[in-house]
């Protein structure tokens, strides 16, 4: 079993990479209103944040807080999506995460959403919009939903509120609205380029044939 071990503590020693430091966008704290509406035949189809990736850009999630908007016939589907924003204000490129379809809950307070985008990796320096829609999921029932937002200070200067009219999710490069008094109740979670806190598929390679090394030499123990 001695030789059991000190194959494990090689497969660990080269297959496990210590957790790097964590950095977060966060404007949760200064939560103190909301908007309306987003959703389908409401008055936005659109609704999202502008950030910009930082020296750990490795995304691993973001969130919002989204409730359905009462006065509607229907109740509110939406996706969020991720896609990289330009200077002139608009989406630039294809999307680069969608979530599945959810229907947000009723009432107040708004939920907390959390969308998982894996070990996304973004390009430091460069402008991204986290954002939720009903584009693609339209049942011919009018409907909306609201989003927390901040109006009366300014918690994240390098980004801000940004809306949509847009009629389907290939039209994203038309100019959107924008609100640079206001953010959403927004988060981002990065991590360094090459972080991980779970081993690589690296690990698993050596692993084994490390159980192979392990049973030829209890053969021989044997023989």
């Amino acid at each position: 079993m001695r030789n059991l071990g000190i194959v494990f503590g090689v497969v660990l020693a080269c297959g496990a990479r210590p957790t790097a430091a964590q950095t977060t966008i966060n404007t949760f704290p200064d939560t103190n209103n909301v908007i309306a509406a987003v959703g389908e035949s409401a008055s936005q189809t659109c609704m999202g944040q502008t950030f910009t990736a930082g020296d750990t850009p490795v995304l691993r999630r973001f969130r919002f807080q989204i409730g359905q908007e009462p006065g509607f016939r229907g109740t509110a589907r939406l996706r969020a999506h991720l896609a990289q924003w330009n200077s002139r204000g608009w989406v630039t490129g294809p999307l680069l995460y969608s979530s599945d379809s959810f229907t947000p809950t009723s009432g107040l307070p708004l939920t907390t959403y959390t969308f998982e985008t894996g070990n996304l990796l973004l390009i430091p320096g460069v402008q991204y919009v986290a954002f939720v829609s009903a584009l693609g999921l339209e049942d011919g029932v009018q409907d909306g939903a609201r989003m927390g937002c901040v109006t009366d200070s300014d918690p994240y200067p390098e980004g801000h509120l940004v809306t949509s009219q847009s009629t389907d999710l290939g039209s994203l490069s038309n100019p959107w609205g924008s609100r640079r008094d206001i953010d959403l109740v927004f988060s981002a979670e990065f991590f360094p380029e090459g972080a991980t806190a779970v081993p690589e598929p690296g690990a698993l390679a050596l692993f084994l044939p490390a159980l192979g090394v392990v049973a030829v030499l209890r053969r021989r123990r044997i023989d």
